[in-house]
């Protein structure tokens, strides 16, 4: 049997950037938006469902939605940021919101990004019983 539970999150979506490197070890610079993002996820995501603290198999749908510019060049959104930033973000928000015990639970995701007059992101967990 599966469960699926489903977020929205409406603010302009953030990759997580780059880990920069000093004599002190590593870090995120403080004042990257993807600070507010990530903390914006893990608000909502325990305000709806609390820690769920999943231990099997996770299906994860991610739809980021952004602003369409003025003049797109393009239907699709093909621009920066990467999915694949995106995606870690909401992971590392998931997982210390305690939707899961650890993001490697995640056997299958599935990405998308669009233009929408709403921006954000459609989360979309599935969770399988382990008999």
């Amino acid at each position: 049997m599966s469960t699926t539970h489903t977020l929205r999150v409406s603010s302009r979506p953030a990759a997580q950037p780059r880990h920069r490197t000093s004599r002190f070890g590593t870090y995120v610079d403080k004042d990257s938006p993807v600070h507010l993002w990530k903390a914006q996820m893990v608000l909502a995501w325990r305000e709806k469902y609390g820690a769920l603290d999943v231990s099997g198999p996770v299906s994860l749908t991610l739809e980021f939605t952004f602003a369409r510019p003025k003049k797109p060049k393009h239907r699709l959104h093909i621009t920066k940021p990467d999915l694949d930033n995106l995606a870690k973000a909401v992971m590392d928000s998931l997982t210390t919101a305690r939707a899961w015990v650890d993001d490697s639970q995640v056997w299958s995701l599935t990405l998308s990004k669009s233009y929408s007059a709403d921006p954000g992101v459609l989360i979309t967990m599935m969770t399988e019983e382990i008999e």
